[in-house]
């Protein structure tokens, strides 16, 4: 049984226009986490969970 690892990335910028962030959110998307992101704009990834 394979159990997906979650993660929260919580920034105070803009996170599809911050490189470094959406770079993380990317990358770390491609390797299965389940991603919930917290900022000022939703970072518009399949499969990321946005809250403002």
């Amino acid at each position: 049984m394979s159990i997906k690892k979650s993660i929260l990335i919580i920034s105070y910028s803009n996170l599809k226009n911050d490189p470094r962030v959406f770079r993380q959110i990317i990358n770390l998307n491609k390797v299965g986490y389940q991603i919930t992101a917290i900022g000022f704009s939703n970072p518009q990834v399949q499969g990321v969970n946005f809250i403002c």
